[in-house]
């Protein structure tokens, strides 16, 4: 009998050591699961200030691309603004010139032609 004991007694012994390994896994894995459950947390918040910070340097890029691109429409239409200035001075110039070349003619049309009808 004494056998039976002794086997008993290294059975549980044997049984305790792997309950208290169980226990161990178990508080390691409860650790492990706190401490993933942390870092989700301050992963979460850092991925929230860097997409602020994204954004935020998106939005600067952004009115900087706008500005250039107004700027760049202002000066094409500066610059077509003189060139349409130019050509209505031209045109006026033209018409000018041929009012005054054929004034006297004309005068001297309409006097005959009024003349004639009296």
């Amino acid at each position: 009998m004494a056998y039976g004991a002794d086997a008993s007694i290294l059975a549980q012994t044997q049984v305790n050591r792997v309950m208290d390994a169980i226990t161990s896994v178990e508080s390691g894995l409860e650790s492990v699961e706190t401490r993933a459950s942390d870092m989700q947390k301050s992963l979460g918040s850092k991925v929230g200030t860097e997409s602020t910070k994204l954004y935020d340097a998106v939005k600067v890029i952004a009115g900087r691309e706008a500005d250039t691109i107004v700027a760049d429409a202002r000066t094409k239409a500066e610059s077509e603004s003189v060139k349409i200035k130019q050509s209505g001075a031209d045109a006026t110039s033209k018409i000018q010139a041929n009012i005054d070349a054929n004034f006297e003619d004309t005068v001297d049309y309409v006097v005959s032609k009024v003349l004639k009808e009296e």
